[in-house]
This record gives structure tokens, C-alpha cells and sequence, in this order.
């Protein structure tokens, strides 16, 4: 069901994909099971996983980053550590799939 979801938004164009991202700055709302300390680490991390490949810095909080780290691995959702069968990190520290991306391009995951 996700797997579809993520699909089938991942087809749209990619100024509506902009549009829908921009749109969200500001809300509040989580997904349902999901904490405001794992929601933090989230917008850490993934915000990072952009800017890094991009070559942009993007400032992380002190504190913010200490509240994330103290709740890591409690969730019991592999605290981070790479899915099995994932792709293994290049000598940047990437997966080879990101490491070879074309910026502006939509990944070609799944679907």
C-alpha cells in the first residue's frame, strides 16, 4: 500500500512534487505511530541526505541534534543503520544510486 502511494506520487510532475513540499512548511501534522522525537530525526537526517549530494550546508541545532541522538535506536526500527540488501557506500559515504544521481532528477527507485 505504501509502496503504491509512493509510486504513484512519484509520477507527478515535479513542480507539483515542489509545490506540495513548499506547502508543508509550517505544519504541525505527523504520521499516525510516528513521535515528535522520531519526526525531529527525520527532518535532521532526510534534510541532510538533500543537502549533502547538492554540496549545500545546512546548519543543524545543537540541541536539536541532542535530542534526536539520545532517542536513536529506541524506536526499534534499525536506529539508522542501513536496510538490508542496501547498496554499500562509496568512498564518499554514499550509496552508489545517490553517489551517480543527476541533480534535478527524479530518482528511479521502484516504480
Amino acid at each position: 500500500m505504501i509502496h503504491n502511494a509512493a509510486c504513484r506520487r512519484a509520477a507527478a510532475p515535479t513542480d507539483e512534487l515542489i509545490a506540495a513540499i513548499r506547502g508543508m512548511v509550517g505544519s504541525r501534522k505527523r504520521n499516525v505511530g510516528v513521535s515528535r522525537l522520531e519526526t525531529l530525526t527525520d527532518i535532521l537526517v532526510h534534510g541532510q541526505d538533500i543537502a549533502i549530494p547538492l554540496g549545500r550546508h545546512l546548519p543543524t541545532r545543537t540541541d536539536a541534534a541532542a535530542a534526536a541522538a539520545s532517542g536513536a535506536g529506541r524506536s526499534g526500527r534499525g536506529g539508522g543503520l542501513p536496510a538490508s540488501g542496501s547498496s554499500p557506500p562509496t568512498r564518499s559515504g554514499w550509496p552508489a544510486k545517490v553517489a551517480t544521481s543527476k541533480v534535478g532528477s527524479k530518482p528511479s527507485c521502484c516504480c
